[in-house]
């Protein structure tokens, strides 16, 4: 789905001399018609939020990664929602490692951070996502187990601190609970704001 410069975008519409808000985030789940009733979209379907790399789809089409279809539970071709949202700038979140192999990794904390400064825009708790890592023949996956303020955030332009969890529960930095120790991503990443 492509918005042209005068296209209502969820109730708000972007005139010639207003700037678009940065950054675009949408909130994706699957599209009910009429064959697809309402409780077995809410059964099989995930709300994904997910920020433009580029505009160069046809009018009423989006390509969408699969990791990305994977986690809201969608088909390629099939109908998907497309809303623009604004979520909260996130303070926290918390990853857990689903591969055994994160544990081998060197500086497992700046790989993914790096990961998500350059390819994220936005996480939603239960969403999950792949990072490649040099010198493994898969990337590494990793699901999002909680986040402050809310279950949805925007992560960029943010000092998000992150607890990343081992697949076995091990906590890699940092602390779960009421304090966090996590260093922020400006922290670990020089050159940052």
């Amino acid at each position: 789905m492509a918005a042209g410069a005068d296209d209502d975008v969820s109730g708000h519409a972007f005139g010639s001399s207003e700037q678009l808000p940065s950054p675009l985030i949408f909130r994706l789940t699957r599209r009910v018609t009429a064959s697809l009733p309402r409780q077995s979209e809410q059964a099989s379907s995930t709300a994904v939020y997910c920020g433009v790399r580029e505009f160069s789809c046809d009018e009423d089409c989006v390509a969408i990664p699969e990791w990305l279809l994977q986690t809201a539970g969608l088909a390629v071709g099939e109908p998907v929602a497309v809303e623009f949202v604004r979520p909260e700038k996130g303070l926290f979140a918390q990853l857990q490692a689903l591969d055994s192999a994160a544990a081998s990794v060197g500086d497992l904390r700046a790989i993914l951070e790096a990961h998500m400064r350059s390819n994220l825009t936005a996480l939603s708790v239960g969403e999950t996502f792949r990072v490649p890592v040099g010198g493994m023949d898969q990337p590494l996956s990793f699901s999002v187990v909680a986040l402050e303020p809310l279950g949805a955030v925007d992560i960029v332009d943010t000092d998000l601190s992150v607890d990343i969890l081992q697949a076995d529960g091990v906590v890699v930095d940092g602390q779960i609970g009421g304090a966090h120790s996590g260093n922020t991503m400006s922290e670990l990443v020089p050159g940052t704001p």
